[in-house]
């Protein structure tokens, strides 16, 4: 008696198949990679627009105890304008004073750095008359204190319009999206 073989197809992957998987899945990965990158974008800059306001309110804290800003005694009262300050100086005061600045944020060498790894920086209302103009623009705010960042481009503008503005974070609320 003759036995007969019978072949069974084979249960792998052909060249072509395992191509036309890797090709769908590069695709898919392409769609999801700006995505990412957007949200990431995001992230940090609401990170940067959170860490500005923790800042500016222990800033003012620190105000509201003392009766003076986190400066030099001789840089505020009558006469004294208002000035962006040394602000690795001023977190130094604020974490060394207990005002509500945590420690663990983000400082390296003594400066409190953005998320893009920039210093934060700081302009004060020194002279008391409750008006700051944030820098390269007119707009005056009715606040104590302006804490911003330039963003990822580290560039300001003369314009709220300007492209190079749109990335800038501040405690102002109106220098955030």
């Amino acid at each position: 008696m003759k036995t007969t073989k019978t072949t069974s197809p084979r249960s792998a992957f052909t060249l072509i198949e395992m191509l036309v998987v890797i090709a769908i899945i590069a695709v898919l990965a392409g769609l999801l990679f700006p995505a990412i990158g957007a949200s990431m974008r995001k992230i940090k800059r609401n990170k940067a627009a959170a860490e500005a306001k923790n800042i500016a309110t222990a800033i003012n804290l620190y105000y509201k105890t003392n009766g003076y800003m986190p400066v030099p005694a001789g840089d505020q009262g009558a006469g004294v304008s208002d000035a962006e300050v040394d602000s690795a100086e001023v977190i130094e005061t604020l974490i060394a004073s207990g005002a509500g600045l945590d420690s663990e944020e983000p400082i390296v060498d003594g400066v409190f750095l953005d998320p893009w790894g920039t210093q934060y920086r700081i302009k004060l209302d020194l002279n008391n008359d409750h008006k700051i103009a944030f820098p390269s623009s007119s707009e005056e705010y009715n606040q104590r204190v302006i804490v911003y960042s330039y963003g990822a481009d580290r560039k300001t503008a003369s314009s709220v319009e300007s492209e190079a503005f749109k990335d800038n974070v501040a405690n102002v609320t109106l220098m955030i999206d």
